[in-house]
């Protein structure tokens, strides 16, 4: 199965141009994609894989980036197969950007982006609607701001990160974190009895503040479930 599949995976590159005056990524291509953002001041790269036997027409791409640096990609969504599955979009089209260190990075509406950089001092996270962002780093982020909305999804485990400001505006949506030594949590304090939980999953955590107070693993959170291994 895989050496059919690779057999069938094909790609092409495409004008990085735009990507030189890139200052913060936006993902919410309308057909969902994923994007993996590798951080290399020194070129700009863009390149987008597909699979020919289950894309209807070769996807078309569009890279831009406005006068105030904010870089978006789209595919439209006439040109695959995935529907009505929307959730299986992602992974039938991906679109590896190669460029300069980015301030912020946001994803929604079933899209992914993975970020990949050596180290970072500040970086600003913002997904929703099904969005997922999964963060990479060889060495460390310094500060990580992220703000998350609408049954979405943060990934940390392959970074790690000092400092982490997350801000969770409902109860569905999901945070996994190796290591952190400061995680200051703020969610919501009252939810629905069957809201299905969001979980906050941590390997290893110095301190943890929930809504301005010391994590207290014997305090049952209304909105979201907290798991520090560590506590």
């Amino acid at each position: 199965i895989q050496e059919k599949y690779s057999k069938n995976l094909v790609h092409r590159s495409l004008d990085a141009s735009p990507v030189k005056r890139a200052k913060r990524l936006e993902l919410r291509s309308e057909l969902p994609i994923t994007i993996n953002y590798n951080v290399d001041p020194t070129q700009t790269e863009v390149t987008v894989w597909y699979n020919k036997a289950i894309t209807k027409n070769d996807p078309q791409v569009t890279v831009q980036t406005s006068v105030d640096g904010v870089l978006t990609v789209n595919v439209a969504m006439a040109d695959n197969h995935c529907l009505p599955d929307v959730s299986s979009c992602r992974v039938q089209t991906t679109v590896t950007i190669v460029g300069p260190e980015l301030e912020s990075v946001s994803a929604q509406g079933s899209n992914l982006v993975r970020y990949i950089v050596d180290t970072q001092d500040k970086l600003t996270v913002l997904t929703r609607a099904d969005g997922r962002v999964e963060l990479q780093a060889i060495g460390v982020i310094n500060q990580l701001t992220a703000t998350l909305q609408n049954e979405s999804r943060l990934d940390t485990t392959q970074a790690g990160v000092k400092n982490i400001n997350l801000t969770i505006e409902d109860a569905l949506s999901n945070v996994d974190i190796a290591t952190v030594d400061t995680l200051s949590v703020t969610v919501p304090t009252a939810c629905a009895a069957n809201h299905g939980g969001g979980t906050i999953a941590v390997k290893r955590a110095g301190t943890i503040i929930i809504n301005g107070k010391a994590y207290d693993a014997a305090v049952d959170y209304p909105c979201t479930t907290i798991q520090a291994d560590n506590f």
